[in-house]
Order: C-alpha cells, then sequence, then structure tokens
C-alpha cells in the first residue's frame, strides 16, 4: 500500500487583518503541526516568499494588499499548481463564493477553524501522496471543474429557465453529470456554509443551496467548453457516464438489499455514481498519455486501471480521490473513490461504501467483460471472502439483471 506519511509540509497564511494574522500565530504556536509556516499581511510578500521557495499550500484572507488574493492565487495556479490554494472569506460575502472557487480549491469562513483546516490540509497533503508523478499532482491541482457533454448542458440551461422548475427535477439533470454532481456537493459541504451534517443526498444540497444558486452555477462554470471530443477520438464517454450511473444505482441496491442504513445507501449511490471522474479528467486533460492507455488497452488483455498504472504510473482512482479531496467532498466519498480497485488496502471489515463501489463496479463489469477478465483485475475474491461474502456477488448480479435501471 502506498505510504500517506508525508515529509514536513511548507505552509504560507496571508492576512491583512493583522490582528487576525497574530491569532493565527498564537494559534499554531498552541497547537504546532508537523508543518514549515509562513506568516505575512500581504500578497506581495507572500508571493515573493513563494518565488523564493514554493509552499505546498496557501491559505489567504480576501482582505490583502499590495497584491490581492485573486492575483495572488491565479499566480500561484499558473506557476505554482501543485500547492493547495485555501481562501478565507466572511460568510456575508457568500454573493461573491462562486468567483472565489474560480481560483481556490476551497472557500472556509473567517475567523478560521483550526481542526477544519488541520483536516483539510491533512486530508489533502495525504491524498497526493498517492499519486506518484509530479505531473499529475500538477494537473489535478489545477483543476477548477470537470468537463459537462454539451447536450447536457444546453437541457441543463434550457431546464433553468423555467422559474417553476422543482427541486427534483433539476436533481434528475445534475445527477446525469458527474462534473457538476461534484461540484455542487464541493459548494455545500465545504465549511464556508457551516451545515452541521454532511450533504450525501443531491436534492438536499440543492435545497440548501436554492435554486438561483444552482443557476448561476451551472452558468459561470461553463464546464462544458472543457470538451473536446476529438482529443482521445476513441474514448467512451457516453459509455463512460452509463456506467457510472449504473454502479452508483447498484451500489445503492446492494446497500438496500443488505439492510443498511439510509446513510450508508446515499453515500453508496453518490461514490458509486462519481467513481469514475478521474477518467473523465484524464481522458481531457491529460490526453496524449491517455490514448496510450487505450493503445495498451488494444494490445494486452488489462483491467483499463492496470493499463493506466503501467502507463501513468498511476490510476484513474487515485487521480478522481485527489481530485475530489482538494474539493473538500465528504471522506466516504473520496476513499470510495480512491480505493474502488483495491479495497484489500484500505481497512475495511464490513459493507461500507468502499466495499460497495469495489463491489457494484465488478458487477457492471460482469455483463460487460469476459470472466478472465473479470479476475484479473474487476472483482477482488480474497477481500470478498474476508467479509464473509462470497456467495453474495452472485446474488447482487442476478438482483440487478432482474432490475434494470
Amino acid at each position: 500500500m502506498p505510504s500517506l506519511v508525508m515529509p514536513m509540509k511548507r505552509v504560507l497564511f496571508v492576512d491583512g487583518d493583522t490582528a487576525a494574522l497574530e491569532q493565527l500565530r498564537q494559534e499554531l504556536r498552541r497547537h504546532p503541526r508537523d508543518w514549515q509556516e509562513e506568516l505575512t499581511d500581504n500578497g506581495l510578500d507572500a508571493w515573493e516568499l513563494f518565488q523564493a521557495r514554493p509552499f505546498d499550500a496557501v491559505v489567504t484572507s480576501n482582505r490583502i494588499g499590495k497584491l490581492n488574493w485573486e492575483e495572488l492565487l491565479k499566480k500561484v495556479r499558473d506557476q505554482h499548481p501543485t500547492a493547495v490554494r485555501l481562501i478565507a472569506s466572511s460568510p456575508s460575502e457568500s454573493e461573491s463564493i462562486l468567483w472565489l472557487w474560480g481560483v481556490a480549491h476551497q472557500v472556509l469562513p473567517r475567523p478560521l477553524s483550526m481542526p477544519a483546516l488541520w483536516s483539510c490540509l491533512d486530508r489533502a497533503f495525504a491524498l497526493r501522496g498517492l499519486l506518484k508523478s509530479p505531473e499529475l499532482v500538477s494537473l489535478v491541482t489545477r483543476i477548477q471543474a470537470l468537463p459537462s457533454l454539451p447536450p447536457l448542458y444546453i437541457e441543463m440551461l434550457e431546464a433553468l429557465r423555467d422559474e417553476q422548475i422543482s427541486i427534483p427535477r433539476i436533481s434528475q439533470l445534475v445527477l446525469r453529470d458527474l462534473g457538476m454532481c461534484s461540484k455542487i456537493l464541493q459548494l455545500v459541504n465545504s465549511a464556508y456554509f457551516g451545515i452541521p451534517h454532511t450533504v450525501y443526498r443531491l436534492e438536499e444540497a440543492i435545497a440548501y443551496l436554492g435554486i438561483e444558486m444552482v443557476r448561476v452555477l451551472v452558468i459561470s462554470l461553463q464546464i462544458f467548453s472543457l470538451f473536446e471530443t476529438n482529443r482521445v477520438p476513441d474514448f467512451p464517454y457516453e459509455n463512460l457516464w452509463k456506467h457510472s450511473w449504473r454502479t452508483g444505482m447498484t451500489a445503492r441496491r446492494i446497500a438496500e438489499a443488505e439492510g443498511l442504513s439510509y446513510s450508508i445507501v446515499d453515500q453508496a449511490f453518490l461514490a458509486g455514481l462519481l467513481h469514475d471522474v478521474g477518467k473523465l479528467l484524464l481522458a481531457t486533460s491529460y490526453t496524449q498519455q491517455y490514448r496510450e492507455v487505450r493503445q495498451a488497452l488494444q494490445k494486452v488483455l488489462l483491467a483499463d486501471w492496470e493499463a493506466e498504472k503501467k502507463v501513468l504510473n498511476s490510476t484513474h482512482a487515485e487521480v478522481g480521490a485527489y481530485l475530489l479531496s482538494l474539493w473538500g467532498l465528504p471522506d466516504a466519498i473520496v476513499e470510495a473513490v480512491a480505493w474502488h480497485h483495491r479495497p484489500s488496502e484500505k481497512p475495511v471489515s464490513d459493507l461500507d461504501p468502499v466495499a460497495l463501489v469495489h463491489f457494484a463496479n465488478a458487477v457492471d463489469h460482469a455483463a460487460q467483460v469476459p470472466p478472465a477478465l473479470m479476475e484479473m483485475g474487476w472483482l477482488d475474491r480474497p477481500f470478498l471472502n474476508k467479509l464473509g461474502l462470497g456467495e453474495r456477488f452472485s446474488h447482487w448480479c442476478e438482483l440487478v439483471s432482474r432490475n434494470s435501471f
């Protein structure tokens, strides 16, 4: 298993409020972390420090001088793309939150909650350890949104023009779009909104944000513009969506059949829906290298993640998990995405979202690929037997075949 023990990281804090900066300095002294910290009160000094010796993360207020927060984060994004970019903003400034998300991975509320900050950075640093390629780390850290299919984007815009559109109708549309679904969940589960529990249901997320916020989000992101089908001509974009949808529904069906809690059912569905977002990212933003993956699949009988490992030294699961961790999606979702091919490498003792997504993914592939390939890369039978579920896999396959989605 890849080690998640990381070397000491460097974190830069920037805040133009000297009182808040001093309070932060005291907090760091009282609760030291395994980081090297630098603090400054303006963007110009922050950028000079970054140029002298790059940091692994920057945490800035939106109230800084000399070089404003937007210019600072854009410079960091463009010239030091592996750095995690966080911004602290007052909830009273919520009208600018969509703009903030254009250059920051997450928006945290002011005043900063140190436990929330530590959790955010610790997880981002740990998931980065799964990616062995600095080029891939840089790629993922640059990404602000995932692409949407143009027809779906147009349909969504048309529907959102209807002033009487319902939340269930919006949810139906968003669930068909991996990029938009992940972005809305990123937004609603951010510490910025201060919701006291994790939101897994998309309808609940839309209700919290409000239809107008979703409308603005769809229009402002324009994520369909990232989509160019001629980049990886043979990549099955439509099949990717269908497989993701079936995996999410299958994970939900298995969880329900096994009598698991409503929370686990929701987590399993969402993690299944998002489990292959790394493929979307690689196919649209790492195109030359991903062409090599597709070529390798044509020559040798491999599961796609095994071909990715050979060519890229990382898989779409790791890429997708790192992206979703940067965006602040719930741990249960990120972990299920990260280990959905290799659940044995994650301590799992029961049917949690990691196991459910792994089995759901295998159930769907069982209907699509030769039996030999199933045994080679899709189903971890020792893991299945370890959980005492060796006889259940065929039952799940039958359950899904009787109830198509």
